[in-house]
């Protein structure tokens, strides 16, 4: 006996951006739950508008713009002229399907069920649009070999493409405009254990595939969904909120170009509720202060590579014994040996251990060649000193090292390991370095490990992530469309290698790689391009890679494709991003936010 849950999200696009428009009081996405499916579904059955009403021969729902009719026939969507149908026809596996009756619909609230003995398809109505589920109240016979497979026949004047990552389905109008879109999908077990989930187009058929070949019973099947949406209380135009942002635990922090950055705090509540908690300033002004920053647990660093003519600065935020508050620093960390135009500024943070990159500094000579500083307190964060002490223990160089790498342009820390990049070395192909602490401490030393592309690479190295057994590393030109090249450590050693696994961009154009981030585990990796489709053309996305079970492999095919709810073009959706347990924060810097054009914000993205 299992269960499985199939959650599929049905969103408006083209046609929704007319409804908000009309009235923007009603838009949802002025809600901070914004695409949140299962805030949605709550919202809905306290709201009446979302009410599902009986009509003749079933019943009907609205929301945003969509109109949805249930009857024995199946589901119809409407928007304006755009028309889709669906109706269950079977499910099982794929030789050996179980047909289903018709059945007449079941309504309460803003839920609509069909039930057929030991399956259950459900629809909720909400802000944000549809939701469709399936319960399967026990394994429909044998395998065979083939993935458990439910099948919908379609209808309507729209078309239905499956994107190439098969986590999505956009249904386009005759004369090509995107009109209702089909969220991605994610797959669990009753161990916890994530299943690979597919939707497939075949003729008019639409066909939802789990792989549940090791499968625990009961099996949940979901869409990563939005959780928030959030920007600064005192944002002007042009700030850019979301350039750089970072999240730990359950705190964000999201920069921008206007000197400041930005601390949220998950409520008791939930994310849905968060709002600002603390605004960060320099002391002194800083100089492009909150571009790039990073977060440890209870340390905030923010970077400045603008300050003192650019030479650079960082600045380091200790939370307070009362929680996060609007603060000055409460220390600054410069280079020992900086000068004017280093940009000393990429910045990450782990434990008591900040490391920041300069990638314009001089060495030996060799102008632009770059390198990156070690800072490390012994009382940062287990006394939570107001002042702590922070003293650079190490300068961190190339051993090939010349003009022009950039050796320090991103940066990033995880334990004992930090990983580098050099994104215009060996000719613009660039190049990735690790550095392992030793036993004694961290000393100025060159690389414990180069890492390289086996191909001719791309500026390898622009975005830079590492969990400590795996660096990631984007490569925004590499292959014309952009990739990022995945390095695991062999038996937990680092050693001069090429890549282990490229996960290549599948559009050219999109900036893919432009932010990369690696989770705690090293079986996820985001990867930004803030110039792909997204919700729109040009609003940016971000693609979410899972490690097979084999281990990294070359792929485009990614598991997840995630987008603001309320993306318009231009906004840059993906510029930055940041992965703690099982929720991702993307940064949006040119986003607008009321009538501040590139005011900018975040947005949150987590399983259900």
């Amino acid at each position: 006996m299992g269960t499985l849950r199939m959650i599929l999200t049905l969103t408006l696009l083209s046609a929704c951006f007319a409804s908000a428009a009309d009235n923007p009081a009603r838009d949802p996405s002025s809600l901070p739950t914004s695409a949140q499916a299962r805030i949605s579904a709550s919202l809905g059955k306290d709201r009446p508008e979302y009410f599902v009403h009986p009509v003749s021969g079933g019943f009907k729902a609205d929301s945003r713009g969509l109109a949805s009719r249930f009857t024995q026939t199946g589901v119809e969507v409407n928007s304006g002229s755009a028309r889709w149908g669906l109706a269950l026809r079977g499910y099982g596996y794929r030789r050996a399907l179980h047909s289903v009756a018709r059945v007449a619909p079941q309504a309460a609230k803003n839920r609509v069920e069909y039930r057929r003995g030991a399956m259950t398809e459900w629809y909720v109505n909400g802000p944000m649009g549809l939701e469709q589920g399936f319960t399967v109240a026990e394994r429909p016979g044998k395998r065979n070999g083939q993935p458990l497979t439910i099948v919908l026949d379609t209808s309507g004047n729209l078309t239905t493409t499956a994107d190439d990552g098969g986590r999505d389905l956009e249904l386009t109008s005759a004369d090509g405009r995107a009109a209702l879109r089909y969220a991605g999908l994610t797959a669990y077990d009753a161990s916890g254990k994530e299943l690979t989930a597919y939707v497939r187009v075949h003729g008019e058929q639409l066909l939802l595939q789990v792989d549940d070949r090791h499968a625990q019973y009961p099996v949940i099947v979901d869409p990563v969904v939005q959780l928030a949406k959030f920007s600064a209380s005192d944002g002007k135009p042009a700030d850019e909120m979301g350039v750089s942002v970072g999240i730990s635990g359950n705190v964000v922090v999201a920069g921008t170009f206007a000197n400041a950055a930005y601390v949220f705090v998950k409520p008791p509540t939930g994310w849905q509720d968060m709002t600002q908690t603390a605004k960060l300033t320099p002391s002194d002004g800083g100089g492009l202060f909150g571009v790039t920053v990073a977060i440890s647990g209870s340390v905030v660093v923010v970077g400045a590579p603008g300050a003192n003519q650019n030479q650079g600065a960082a600045y380091v935020f200790l939370k307070p014994r009362g929680g996060w508050r609007d603060m000055k620093e409460n220390a600054k960390l410069v280079a020992s040996d900086g000068a004017p135009g280093d940009t000393f500024g990429s910045v990450s943070v782990s434990g008591d251990t900040v490391v920041v990159g300069a990638q314009a500094a001089t060495i030996n000579g060799n102008q632009f060649e770059g390198a990156a500083y070690v800072f490390v307190s012994p009382n940062m964060v287990s006394t939570n000193a107001e002042r702590p002490i922070l003293t650079e223990t190490a300068k961190l160089t190339a051993s090939d090292g010349k003009g022009g790498d950039r050796f320090g342009g991103a940066v990033s820390i995880s334990g004992d390991t930090i990983a580098v990049g050099a994104q215009t070395a060996s000719s613009g192909a660039g190049a990735a370095y690790v550095f392992v602490k030793p036993p004694t401490g961290w000393v100025t030393t060159t690389e414990t490990a180069k890492l390289s592309p086996s191909d001719a690479g791309g500026f390898l190295g622009g975005s830079i992530a590492t969990n400590g057994s795996t660096v990631a590393a984007g490569a925004m030109a590499a292959h014309e469309n952009g990739a990022v090249y995945v390095y695991v450590a062999v038996d937990g050693r680092w050693a001069n290698m090429s890549e282990t696994a490229q996960l290549v961009a599948v559009k050219r154009g999109w900036s893919f790689s432009q932010s990369v981030t690696v989770d705690a585990g090293a079986k996820a990796i985001a990867v930004g391009a803030p110039q792909g489709n997204g919700r729109q053309n040009g609003a940016g996305d971000v693609f979410i890679f899972v490690e097979p079970p084999g281990g990294w492999q070359n792929t485009s095919r990614y598991r997840y494709r995630v987008f603001a709810s309320d993306g318009q073009d231009g906004e840059t959706f993906g510029v930055a991003v940041s992965i703690s347990g099982k929720v991702l924060v993307v940064g949006a810097s040119a986003a607008r936010i009321g009538n501040n054009a590139a005011q900018g914000a975040a947005y949150l993205f987590g399983a259900q």
